[in-house]
Formats: C-alpha cells, structure tokens, sequence
C-alpha cells in the first residue's frame, strides 16, 4: 500500500479533537475502497521518524498514523477489544517507513478515539516518543473502548442487507438516482419497484442455494407489470469485498451523498453504516442469478386460494424455494439488464 497525502490546511492544537474527527469525515467522503494508494490526512506532528497522520481502514474504520523507526515493536500493553494496533510499512514519496497503526473498530467511539489521538499527539509534542506516548495514553484513556459491541445484528440481516447493497450498486451504476428505486428496508412486499416492475433479492450462502420466500404475495408479481427473483450468492470471508460500510461508500461514489439511501438504511436500524456492528462480518459475493417470476413459475401466491386470498387466520406463509426446479425461467445477463432498465425508465 503507498502513502497519498492530502494537502490540508495548517493543523492547529486548540481544536484538535473536532478537527480530528472533522478530516476522518472527509477521508470517508473521498476514500474508494481498493484503492491502491492509501489516502491520509498529515497531522504536522513530526516523530522523529515523519509526521503523524489520520487515515482509514479498508472497512472504513478511524486510524491514527505514527512513524517510528524501522524494527520498531507494537507497544507492550494490553490493548482494549475495541483498538487495534500493528506495525505496518507504507511507501511515502517513494521511501518505505514503518508505522505503528491503531485502528479503532468501532465507529460508535470514534469520538473517544479522538481523545486517544490527541492525547498521544500531546505527549509526542512534549517530546516522548510515539510508542511511549501511544502506550500511555492507553494506560490512561483505555476505559473509553474497553466495551465490545451490544446486541449484535443477526447475521441474516446483515447478509439481506448486503444483497440489496450489492443490486442497488448495480442499480446506481446505470443512474445516480437509484436509490429511489430502493424498498427494501421498508414494508413493502419488493424490495427494489419502479411502476409496475420490481426485483425481489434474496441471499444465499451458495451458487445453488435455496432463498426463503417470507410472505405469500412476495412473489406476485404488480399487477399488469413484471417480476424478476435475483439470487445473491455470497460467501462469508475475512475482508471480502461485500461489507455493509464498504457498499455504502460505493453506491454514494456514484450517487454522492443520499438521503434516501441514509433513510432507507435507518429504517432498518442502520443509522450508521460504518458501525462494527453492522461490518462485523465480511463476505464475497460469488455469483447473481435471476429468474422471471411468471406463469408456472413454483411459488406460492394469493391467487392459488379461494377467493384470492389467503385462508382466515393464517397471519403468514413463509416458505423455501429451490429455483433449481425453474431453469426454464431463469434470465441471463441481458435479461437482468433489461429488469434494471424497467425499473431505472421510470424515474425521466
């Protein structure tokens, strides 16, 4: 990974913490995940061995910088569950410098990092080196991350979640307006409509897969329009590339910043995409298969019962289905491309 600097404005020590927590914000607003070139923020504080600096982690978590010298060790302390800290080497205008890297995983303190950062750049200031200084102010301030995450998200919302993330980026690759097109955290019976055509997503851990169909009129299509059923594959790994805080970044690359995108996500709880709870697991996604929902297709619906609705006191139908069995309904690539197009018409 190399070192890109961004040119910022002198550094002043009175406003450290808001300015701190200000140019992580705009890190976030400029960073494109993958990027070969790491994207820092420099703090003009000088080591001894270069300048500290502020960055991002490729999950989008807050990092502090500091340079020390080669051979360096990580600072023998215990580290609280929500810091990290390793010895890295960056290029930096075209010399290899080692730097101690803390990163603090989850978002909800970011604003006690930054504490952290200002008290480790103090000390510097007053002359301790950057593994003293670091090893201190953790000693001091480490009470502020030594909670772990509460109530975790339930792994199937966050894969739902990251599906969707995962259609709607293809979505808003075509048209910066896509989100509108977006219903899935909401109670709607699609999770992706404009007009009368809609795409239902559903997840799975594997290329052939079953999806759980939650609801009888799920798979009805809109009266006098179309339906396509998408099939995420996507496979749970260290760092995949399909994370909740990763997508968003995407998606708002292409569309800017999103109100609706930011609404439809609170909706379902997530009112901070780059939170650890909702980027504590990681996946690839393997494959995207779709089929069009239509006449014959296996499903169950309201028409399929007397009167055209579902028997009195049954309160829900929930059901797997197994689109193996409906390969002669399945669509190819221009077919799908042809769903978006549908869908992405009605919003001239």
């Amino acid at each position: 990974m190399r070192w890109k600097p961004q040119v910022w404005r002198r550094w002043s020590v009175s406003s450290l913490v808001a300015e701190i927590q200000a140019r992580w914000t705009t890190l976030r607003g400029r960073s494109a995940p993958g990027a070969e070139e790491l994207e820092v923020s420099s703090l003009k504080v000088d080591t001894g061995h270069g300048a500290a600096a502020l960055a991002l982690s490729p999950q989008g978590h807050a990092q502090l910088l500091l340079p020390v010298a080669s051979g360096e060790r990580r600072p023998a302390i215990d580290v609280p569950p929500a810091l990290e800290i390793a010895i890295t080497r960056l290029t930096d205008g075209g010399s290899l410098r080692t730097y101690i890297v803390v990163t603090c995983i989850e978002s909800v303190l970011d604003r006690g990092f930054a504490d952290l950062v200002e008290a480790v750049l103090t000390r510097i200031l007053d002359g301790d080196p950057a593994r003293d200084a670091l090893a201190a102010s953790i000693r001091d301030l480490g009470a502020l991350f030594a909670r772990g995450p509460t109530n975790p998200i339930d792994e199937r919302i966050i894969r739902g979640l990251v599906a969707e993330l995962i259609v709607l980026k293809r979505l808003a690759a075509r048209d910066p307006r896509a989100p509108a097109l977006w219903f899935g955290p909401d109670p709607e019976r699609h999770d992706f409509r404009g007009g009368v055509h809609a795409i239902e997503v559903k997840s799975s851990g594997r290329k052939t897969g079953r999806v759980t169909i939650s609801s009888a009129d799920q798979l009805d299509p809109p009266v006098g329009g179309t339906l396509q059923l998408w099939r995420v594959a996507l496979e749970r790994t260290q760092g995949g590339a399909a994370a909740v805080a990763l997508l968003v970044r995407d998606i708002e690359a292409l569309t800017g910043p999103s109100a609706e995108l930011r609404q439809r996500l609170a909706t379902l709880g997530c009112t901070d995409p780059d939170a650890a709870e909702w980027n504590r697991l990681s996946f690839n996604c393997e494959a995207i298969d779709a089929w069009a929902v239509e006449k014959g297709f296996p499903r169950i619906v309201p028409s399929m019962f007397p009167g055209g609705a579902v028997p009195a006191g049954i309160h829900g139908i929930t059901y797997e289905l197994d689109p193996a069995v409906a390969a002669a309904f399945q669509a190819d690539e221009a077919a799908m491309e042809a769903a978006e197009a549908r869908l992405l018409a009605t919003l001239a």
